[in-house]
Parts: structure tokens; C-alpha cells; sequence
């Protein structure tokens, strides 16, 4: 195994909280979340559209940050499809006519239970 480095960091202990639930339930650890940013930074060379979306407690950009959480959207799909087998991909390629993160959420979701209950037949 290469050598690694520890990375510590401050966070709002309610924040962790919250933020270590969501992971767990996609199977995530808090370090596998930390070594999944570094990666997407590391092999994109840019850091990611939703850290500078001007959401709360996020940095901000210049105005045309405000089309990262449409284009992040592509992002999301990726991830998805790359990791975890999704298949659904949205008609539209259009940042405007992108879905939101709910709906990919929720279309995510239900191609997983589809896919867990074809395993349980």
C-alpha cells in the first residue's frame, strides 16, 4: 500500500453530524468522501462547480457560477453511472432544460430499488 497523509480539519459538530448520516447511507465513510473530492480535484485539475455555487458557507466566483448547479448536474450523472451502475440518463443535455438535484436524486434512487428488487426475484 503507498504511504499516505493524515488531513485534519474543524467542522461544526452538527454539520459532521448531518453530513456523516448522508454519506453513511450511500456507503460512504467521511474519509472515502475527503479522498473523493481530492480525486475529482486531482484528475480534473479545477475545483468542483458545487463548492462555488454561492451557496451558504460555500466561496463564491464570478457570475457565471451561477450555472454550476445545472452543469454539475452532468457531474452527478457520472458519478452515478461510473460508481454505482446507473443507466438513466436524462434526455436533455442543455444546461437549461438539466433536471434538478431532486429529481436526479429521486430517478437515481428509484433505478437502484428497481435494480435491488430485480436481485431479490
Amino acid at each position: 500500500m503507498p504511504a499516505t497523509v493524515q488531513l485534519n480539519t474543524r467542522i461544526d459538530p452538527m454539520l459532521k453530524r448531518s453530513g456523516d448520516a448522508v454519506f453513511a447511507r450511500g456507503g460512504f465513510t467521511p474519509s472515502d468522501a475527503v479522498r473523493a473530492l481530492w480525486t475529482y480535484a486531482a484528475r480534473h485539475q479545477e475545483i468542483p462547480d458545487f463548492m462555488l455555487s454561492g451557496e451558504e458557507g460555500d466561496r463564491t466566483r464570478a457570475p457565471e457560477a451561477d450555472e454550476a448547479p445545472r452543469t454539475s448536474a452532468g457531474l452527478a450523472l457520472r458519478v452515478a453511472a461510473e460508481q454505482c451502475g446507473f443507466k438513466a440518463i436524462p434526455n436533455s443535455s442543455t444546461a437549461e432544460n438539466a433536471p434538478s438535484w431532486e429529481d436526479l436524486r429521486d430517478e437515481i434512487y428509484d433505478a437502484m430499488l428497481d435494480e435491488m428488487e430485480q436481485r431479490c426475484r
